[in-house]
């Protein structure tokens, strides 16, 4: 995601464990919501090392430099938008809205991830996802 990126960063508790969430900055409008209709979620699983569920430093150096590798090359072929990333319990969620669900699959696929990664896909969610997610985030 490229520097530019601009984030609302938030930490909410999911039965007594942090949930990290980033979402991106966007001014979300009709053109946008119709361009990018679908949800693509990449769910990147990884041995947490600490009892609350997060990250070791290596570790999210490594999902940092997936991140980079994945997602900068995706948003610079305006293949879609990385909207939400959730860091919770072992698991990284990157929740991706994009025009071509199978093409950005693919796109995906190709990028060896050192964790195990899965793939699910929401058809026609309008960005309804990315909206609830933004009203649930703590008021500063």
């Amino acid at each position: 995601m490229t520097a530019e990126t601009e984030w609302i960063s938030a930490q909410v508790d999911d039965r007594g464990k942090p949930v990290l969430i980033r979402l991106q900055n966007v001014r979300l409008d009709a053109a946008m919501i119709e361009r990018y209709p679908h949800l693509v979620t990449v769910t990147v699983a990884y041995a947490p090392s600490k009892k609350n569920g997060l990250p070791s430093p290596q570790q999210y150096d490594v999902l940092g430099t997936y991140e980079d590798t994945l997602f900068d090359a995706f948003e610079e072929r305006e293949g879609g938008i990385v909207a939400v990333v959730r860091t919770y319990d072992g698991s990284v969620e990157y929740q991706l809205y994009v025009a071509d669900v199978e093409a950005t699959v693919a796109m995906a696929r190709t990028n060896e991830s050192p964790f195990a990664t899965t793939f699910a896909v929401t058809e026609g969610d309008h960005w309804k996802t990315f909206i609830a997610a933004r009203v649930a985030l703590p008021k500063e």
